[in-house]
């Protein structure tokens, strides 16, 4: 079977603002100094075969003490939660993407204050990309995180 590495993975904060400025969320960039979201897969693997499920490990860390929320939700009952965009260098489909998803959405959740002690929360690549054999580079966008500085508040999307 063939075989795919993954190499550099980074993650990234962005603000709800942010996407609603752009409509492709893996060309944002962060500004946030004092909050961190780590990616990583168990066991620093980074071969799996095609098929393979690939599982994803969000650290959400802040320097300072109750600025920062993240949402603690894992589901949405319209069938994905996309509060995280996952983004691959070679681009890989989504495995979905033919398929109309959409419907009441929401679920159950709360947040947690963010502090120096991670807040982790999981995934799965699969479910998102299809990366085929090859070398890709991994990050991830998230708008799981919200505070108290104005640079973190939005009125929202129009």
């Amino acid at each position: 079977m063939a075989m795919r590495r993954f190499g550099l993975m980074t993650a990234l904060l962005a603000t709800k603002a942010a996407f609603c400025l752009s409509p492709d969320a893996c060309s944002l960039s962060s500004t946030v100094t004092d909050a961190k979201l780590t990616l990583s897969v168990p066991d620093a693997r980074t071969s799996f075969r095609e098929g393979e499920i690939i599982p994803l490990v969000l650290s959400f860390t802040s320097t300072v003490e109750k600025r920062y929320r993240a949402a603690d939700r894992n589901y949405d009952r319209s069938g994905r939660l996309n509060i995280d965009t996952y983004c691959l260098e070679p681009e890989a489909r989504d495995p979905l993407a033919d398929y109309v998803l959409g419907g009441f959405g929401g679920g159950l959740g709360g947040e947690r204050q963010l502090s120096e002690k991670p807040f982790t929360a999981t995934a799965q690549l699969n479910e998102w990309r299809r990366p085929g054999p090859g070398h890709y580079r991994l990050w991830v966008v998230t708008r799981r995180v919200s505070g108290e500085p104005s640079s973190l508040r939005s009125g929202g999307c129009r």
